[in-house]
């Protein structure tokens, strides 16, 4: 678990703000402590933006302007290159010329999808592997990248 940018963290750090908020500002002492506390409170804060802000992670909507914006991409390969540039297999995209689907959904046809990469590159592979070894198989030997 990413303690800076999972949705629980995120969930726990509002609630924990919110009562601490609560707590100073329901406390009768002096106006300098509770001036204190709200400044360790948003400076905590602030710190908190500054590291999700220097962490920089790429979201695929991003990526997915970047590409369109840097190379001449057809329209309904977007998605298939914005996978490729992220090392994820090409399966469980949305399939832009069928928008209420997705690209490889169907498990037999990620597994064809493997046992292709697998074949091309003539990697070593049990015959009875499941889905996920035959991915993790392609991962290893570095076919999805």
């Amino acid at each position: 678990m990413d303690l800076f940018t999972s949705t629980e963290s995120r969930l726990f750090c509002a609630a924990l703000t919110a009562a601490i908020a609560a707590m100073v500002l329901m406390n009768p002492r002096a106006a300098r402590v509770r001036l204190s506390i709200l400044g360790l409170l948003i400076a905590l804060g602030i710190a908190n933006a500054f590291l999700l802000i220097h962490k920089r992670e790429v979201h695929s909507n991003l990526t997915h302007y970047f590409l369109g914006a840097k190379y001449r991409i057809p329209y309904f390969d977007f998605y298939k290159v914005t996978a490729a540039a992220m090392g994820h297999p090409q399966a469980l995209y949305r399939d832009l010329r069928e928008p209420d689907r997705l690209f490889r959904a169907d498990p037999r046809e990620q597994r064809l999808y493997y046992l292709g990469l697998l074949r091309q590159d003539n990697v070593a592979f049990p015959e009875s592997a499941t889905l996920e070894e035959l991915a993790d198989t392609c991962r290893s030997s570095g076919l999805v990248e």
